[in-house]
């Protein structure tokens, strides 16, 4: 593995199997990639539990964009959850800030009593070019109603060298100042949310994959 990827970590329950999950269909999102992407089944297929990493490269971040990311992230966490088990709704436990890391848990309920557990992971890592990051967005994901994968989650790391982000340029400057004043548009946002190269994937609701 070099330097610029990371990938991430997990243990998978004894007995459990390849599930055929396809990643999201990021064709709207060329400069997104998909860095892993596995799935699994529990040996009776109640139980579902899925890791993957993406990345973009990016040259300028601000800590502003770090919300819109997470939210972006999160929505992948949702959209995957509803194509394997049918639990689309989820909420932020708690968030930690370590090791160039920011990580979020998650938790949610479905249909049938089945529940959702994830952790997700954003940072940086260097490309190797002048002031030229790759940002790189990580999950672990569990659906079950008996918690049979909860502990793969708890466990789940990313393996990795990670850096401080990307300097904002004048540029994004101008436009976070445009955000926080009075008279700024929510058309702003958009912007800015276009020039940080912020992470984003295909939310669209698919069926569920047997």
């Amino acid at each position: 593995m070099s330097p610029s990827e990371a990938r991430i970590l997990v243990t998978v329950p004894e007995g459990w199997t390849a599930a055929p999950v396809a990643p999201p269909d990021l064709s709207q999102t060329p400069e997104v990639r998909v860095l892993g992407w596995q799935a699994w089944n529990a040996p009776d297929e109640a139980s579902h539990f899925v890791a993957a990493c993406f990345d973009r490269d990016t040259r300028a971040w601000t800590e502003e964009a770090e919300p819109i990311v997470l939210e972006r992230l999160r929505a992948t966490v949702s959209s995957t959850a509803l194509r394997i088990a049918r639990v689309g709704g989820v909420r932020v436990r708690s968030i930690e800030h370590a090791r160039g890391l920011t990580s979020e848990w998650l938790d949610g309920t479905g249909d049938a009593g089945t529940e959702l557990t994830a952790r997700t992971f954003l940072g940086f890592v260097d490309t190797g070019e002048v002031a030229a990051r790759r940002l790189v967005a990580c999950f672990a994901l569990c659906a079950s109603d008996r918690h049979a994968c909860q502990a793969s989650v708890d466990g789940a790391s990313v393996d990795g060298t990670f850096v401080r982000a990307p300097p904002p340029t004048p540029t994004v400057r101008a436009l976070v100042t445009m955000a926080h004043h009075p008279s700024a548009t929510l058309g702003s946002l958009a912007i800015l949310s276009s020039l940080l190269g912020i992470l984003a994937v295909v939310t669209r609701k698919r069926p569920r994959t047997k």
